[in-house]
């Protein structure tokens, strides 16, 4: 036993020793993870949301399989609100074969050692022998066009389960997410087809401009200046009362029906090869669930999008745009809506709060509105996880203490019978925003977070073993 011990410190010290810059972000793991939770990472039990008595909870790795497929894939629903006779506008461009060029460049943007798929190729062969490949590859993604075909091969994935961070309860299905390996010539392929599409989707201006995420030149803190500018100008002037709700989608990617998407898509004008490909992709999908050494069998995909392919961030993208029209586009209405891929926030001022919550309020509930988009989309609304901000910088007299102001009064929203209460912050795209939009409490959890990663690299940067100090700085 000691001789074991000795040989694990003498291989830890080795390995901080030698570190490398591609070997910097596995350290960075290792301090910024929880130091009590570092060996507990398998699902020891798992509970049925089935079972009446939830404290009823397996081990057994089937039913845990089980278990996850159900709480990762939506069923489709039985109406998908699709109308066969809707009349499409003319297609905005016509449709380009995929070019040799287009392969190069998705292929250079290939993480080289990223998990491969169920055929165990690894990205960094494709990377090392493009020049071979391509002239291979091009050819063959054409001729899926123009035969209208998609291999049976490419269509069975690999989904991998892994924890959300920080969860208080790893018992819990919901307490998962997955990602999907796929064959890496699809995912080239795909990257080929979201490249063109993204082209498409900016030169003709087919997304709301105030959709962000998974879009050039449209970032997270493009999205946050627009969102405290909205606030700032609504301060600026007598409307000096503003709402912010905060959405939460259940499930968004395994939420998507694909002939929504489609119909979405031809909405748009995308040409018509582009989309039939997307639909031809998405049909009779398989997978295997991995988590603890174990394989499942083999289970049937049924509508979603793949989390980890290249494409579903923008098919995603056009799948909600329909959520951010909902908002007046006049800007005397004092509304905004605005989004980053699944993350939405409806903004709406007014001169009181009773007035500012009435149209956050009709920005969900009036025909053609939110919860109708997302009756048509199978996108369920957590109404219990939406959240209520509040802002104004307007005092009134304090009715307590005389000659003092307070803020003026919070006020909740009630939309389809559920009441929602006002919330001094929320976390929205990693940034916490408060009532006051001040920023402290992100400041505070911001040096909070830094203090810990630094005690914790502390550690492990001893004389001794540590690793170099270039790498720490």
């Amino acid at each position: 036993m000691e001789s074991i011990k000795r040989t694990k410190e003498n291989h830890w010290k080795e390995w901080l020793e030698e570190l490398t810059l591609t070997e910097a972000w596995s350290f960075h793991r290792y301090t910024a993870n929880d130091p009590t939770d570092q060996i507990h990472t398998r699902i020891k039990t798992l509970q049925d949301p089935n079972e009446e008595n939830r404290t009823a909870a397996t081990q057994d790795n089937a039913r845990k399989s089980e278990i996850l497929y159900g709480v990762f894939f939506r069923p489709p629903p039985e109406n998908d609100h699709v109308d066969p006779k809707f009349n499409y506008r003319p297609l905005v461009c016509d449709f380009r074969p995929i070019t040799d060029q287009q392969v190069h460049r998705a292929i250079a943007k290939l993480s080289p050692y990223k998990a491969p798929g169920l055929n165990g190729i690894s990205n960094i062969v494709f990377m090392k022998c493009a020049d071979l490949l391509v002239p291979y590859m091009a050819p063959i993604f054409r001729a899926m066009f123009t035969l209208e075909t998609y291999p049976d091969e490419w269509k069975c994935s690999s989904t991998i389960v892994l924890r959300k961070p920080g969860r208080p309860d790893y018992s819990i299905p919901k307490a998962y997410r997955p990602i999907t390996l796929l064959d890496s010539m699809a995912k080239i392929l795909s990257s080929c087809v979201a490249d063109d599409l993204t082209y498409i989707a900016e030169e003709h201006n087919l997304l709301p401009p105030t959709h962000f995420g998974g879009r050039p030149g449209r970032s997270t803190v493009d999205s946050l200046h627009l969102l405290t500018k909205f606030i700032t100008d609504s301060w600026a002037s007598r409307n000096d009362h503003v709402s912010l709700l905060f959405l939460d989608v259940k499930a968004a990617f395994p939420s998507v029906i694909s002939n929504k998407l489609k119909h979405n898509l031809r909405k748009a004008g995308i040409p018509k090869q582009y989309v039939d490909w997307y639909g031809r992709r998405l049909e009779n999908r398989t997978t295997h669930l991995f988590f603890d050494d174990y394989q499942s069998s083999l289970f049937n995909v049924p509508d979603s999008l793949d989390q980890g392919c290249p494409l579903s961030p923008l098919g995603f993208i056009f799948y909600n745009s329909g959520v951010l029209n909902v908002a007046d586009p006049n800007p005397r209405s004092g509304e905004l809506s605005l989004g980053f891929i699944d993350d939405v926030a409806l903004l709406a001022q007014g001169k009181t709060y009773k007035e500012s919550n009435s149209k956050v309020k009709s920005m969900m509930e009036r025909r053609g509105g939110a919860i109708e988009w997302s009756e048509e989309h199978n996108a369920e609304f957590e109404l219990e996880k939406m959240a209520l901000i509040c802002l104004s910088k307007k005092q009134i007299p304090d009715p307590v203490t005389p000659n003092k102001t307070i803020p003026s009064p919070r006020q909740p929203v009630t939309i389809r019978n559920h009441t929602i209460h006002p919330s001094k912050s929320h976390r929205f795209l990693g940034i916490i925003i408060d009532e006051n939009l001040n920023f402290k409490e992100h400041a505070a959890l911001a040096l909070a977070k830094g203090t810990k990663y630094a005690m914790a690299c502390n550690r492990l940067i001893r004389p001794t073993k540590g690793i170099h100090g270039k790498l720490m700085r």
